[in-house]
């Protein structure tokens, strides 16, 4: 499945520079830059907050096909390699003997790391020659799924974890850029999940980053 979600980003990239050969006008370009990312929503009881999801700071790379499609509109697939995933915090938990006596008490802390292939694909537009906002969905193969253990009240403390969850992620981006050079420019987006992973999480991730055109 990992080579599919390869295999369908490296052929939307492919499909973009035939179309530059039939004189469309096309620009492609390198993109990296770092994320806040975080599961939602929070575990609750009775209103109040037993799982706590947190952010937790990752990083993105790849390339991108930027096509023009009309005034002022832009398509730009991208195919993107990143490192997202959330920290895990569970406050006051209390640990008793067989014989019922408080042995521990103390919170839970994890980092979750998901290493994923990103597919977005978004639809720019250009208010001027620098400015632009851009949205679109976004597919997401996870490969890799570690929890790193960093705090716990049992006698077990395991570094590296492995953390059941979905292999898919699809959602939607929104964001904006801005042009700071004739092939320098900045940007800022907010992905959100649109589908539950096991069973009701979702991801959140707050993206920013550069992109070079070639």
């Amino acid at each position: 499945m990992k080579k599919k979600a390869l295999l369908l980003g490296v052929f939307v990239l492919l499909y973009c520079y035939n179309l530059n050969g039939q004189n469309s006008t096309i620009e492609f370009g390198i993109t990296f830059g770092g994320n806040f990312s975080q599961f939602t929503p929070d575990h609750k009881v009775g209103g109040i907050t037993y799982l706590d999801y947190k952010p937790k700071l990752g990083f993105f790379a790849g390339g991108y096909a930027n096509v023009i499609i009309g005034n002022n509109f832009n398509m730009q697939p991208e195919l993107m390699f990143a490192s997202q995933g959330t920290n895990i915090l569970v406050e006051d938990i209390q640990v008793y003997d067989s014989e019922g006596f408080l042995i521990s008490d103390s919170d839970y802390e994890s980092k979750i790391n998901e290493f994923t292939i990103i597919l977005p694909i978004v639809f720019q537009y250009l208010f001027n020659d620098v400015f632009y906002i851009e949205a679109g969905p976004q597919l997401g193969y996870i490969f890799n799924v570690k929890e790193k253990v960093k705090k716990s009240p049992f006698e077990y403390n395991a570094t590296n974890n492995t953390f059941e969850s979905n292999v898919f992620d699809l959602g939607l981006t929104l964001g904006f850029g801005y042009k700071i050079a004739k092939n320098l420019a900045v940007n800022l987006r907010y992905f959100l999940g649109i589908i539950e992973r096991n069973g009701t999480l979702k991801s959140s991730v707050l993206n920013w980053g550069v992109q070079f055109k070639l």
